[in-house]
């Protein structure tokens, strides 16, 4: 399956469900189905707002200055050898 069968499929879903969502409510279904399809809705919701805010957040990042100067810089696992000698993480970010 292809990237773009993919989002045809999400935005087939995604229109489905906006006609689905409203049916439901007009013609009186039963609780439990109204209420799974607003947990399914919400959910939907949330992994919007969650994608803008990831989205705005990513953008933002890439604002910032990229050329920065440090007097060092700490790499969580890469330390020295017995002898003294970089190990190959830490010889990697030279």
């Amino acid at each position: 399956m292809t990237l773009a069968s993919l989002a045809a499929l999400l935005a087939a879903a995604i229109v489905g469900w906006c006609v689905l969502y409203p049916a439901l409510l007009i013609m009186d279904a039963p609780r439990w189905l109204l209420s799974v399809s607003s947990l399914v809705t919400l959910e939907g919701v949330w992994f919007f707002f969650s994608f803008a805010a990831l989205l705005v957040y990513s953008t933002l990042y890439r604002l910032l200055p990229r050329k920065r100067v440090y007097d060092y810089i700490i790499i969580h696992g890469a330390g020295l050898m017995p002898d003294g000698a970089p190990t190959p993480l830490l010889r990697a970010h030279r």
